[in-house]
């Protein structure tokens, strides 16, 4: 009579413990139940039911639900100053300037947007100042006339050089500068090689 006491307690107890979402230690009773001796078929499968039962919610509860599994998530849409950022990041100043300006016109009381505005004209500032820079340092490109102007004078010099007169230097020579100073750069090493 006493273990019927004890199962019919336990089980109200294990009963109100699943009511109350309290699945852990209804599921430690349920197991006492079980382990209890003395009890007959019918309780014992009263008491394995309801162990079953609180068994699968806690499943549940620790599973995702299907629903949330299939649901694609949201795309992350950047927003204006991450795409403005990209735009820095990539070296499209103006570009980013002026999606800038655009956020500023729609928020005007931004400061941090406003700021950063200033900074990125000055740095579009700084690098304008740096190209110029670099063209004023670089040298002009080469005039070909000038180069034609060098060819010549390095021919007169070889002339010179081999003792060729004015009149027969340039007698069986290419028209064309290059090729002439190959030419004449042939001659001259030819020369210097010969024996005196």
């Amino acid at each position: 009579m006493e273990i019927a006491l004890d199962f019919a307690r336990m089980l109200l107890e294990g009963d109100q413990l699943a009511r109350t979402d309290r699945l852990d230690e209804a599921t430690v009773i349920y197991q006492h139940i079980l382990a209890l001796g003395g009890i007959d078929r019918y309780e014992r499968a009263l008491a394995e039911t309801r162990l079953e039962r609180v068994r699968s919610e806690q499943t549940e509860r620790a599973q995702p639900s299907i629903q949330a599994i299939e649901r694609e998530p949201e795309p992350v849409v950047p927003t204006a100053e991450a795409r403005a950022e990209a735009l820095v990041n990539r070296g499209d100043l103006a570009a980013a300037i002026a999606l800038y300006d655009e956020i500023a016109a729609a928020d005007p009381g931004n400061a941090l947007v406003r700021e950063r505005v200033v900074e990125l004209r000055a740095l579009q500032r700084e690098r304008a100042a740096e190209r110029q820079a670099e063209v004023a340092a670089s040298p002009p490109a080469a005039d070909m006339s000038a180069v034609a102007e060098q060819a010549a004078q390095s021919v007169r010099a070889a002339v010179v050089e081999l003792g060729i007169g004015a009149t027969d230097w340039r007698q069986g020579l290419p028209d064309d500068p290059v090729i002439l100073l190959q030419t004449l750069l042939e001659r001259i090493q030819a020369n210097r090689r010969a024996p005196a």
